[in-house]
């Protein structure tokens, strides 16, 4: 026997009044989902930004925080050469042996630009 197909069962109705609905969603019904999206979407935007912001001050802390402790380690070294604390003048005569060396093309800055190898300036300072 075969089954009469404009007979509906009440699921095949409320399935079909369910997938009408779906179809049938107004232009205002589209427009208001859309606009929910979009708040959301700026709500997780602005969590980003946030969590970008953050993760740049962190990395500036650490980088101020290594360039810090670079510093400290080079005034060790001036102090521990010198053999005592330093002063003010002793920073700006550093400063001025600095100059001059870059001034003169001297070995200490081509040393600290790895231009000459370091054991032969280490070997020229034992002899």
């Amino acid at each position: 026997m075969m089954e009469n197909t404009d007979e509906r069962t009440p699921i095949d109705s409320i399935i079909t009044e369910e997938s009408m609905k779906k179809r049938r969603r107004t232009n205002e019904e589209r427009i208001a989902d859309l606009e929910q999206r979009q708040a959301k979407l700026e709500e997780e935007r602005k969590k980003l930004n946030a969590q970008m912001r953050k993760a740049k001050q962190q990395k500036s802390e650490a980088d101020r925080k290594e360039r810090t402790h670079k510093l400290c380690q080079i005034g060790g070294l001036v102090e521990k050469y010198l053999g005592r604390a330093l002063t003010e003048s002793d920073i700006e005569k550093f400063e001025e042996f600095l100059l001059r060396c870059k001034k003169n093309g001297e070995s200490f800055l081509n040393f600290m630009n790895g231009s000459q190898n370091r054991e032969t300036i280490k070997e020229e300072e034992r002899a």
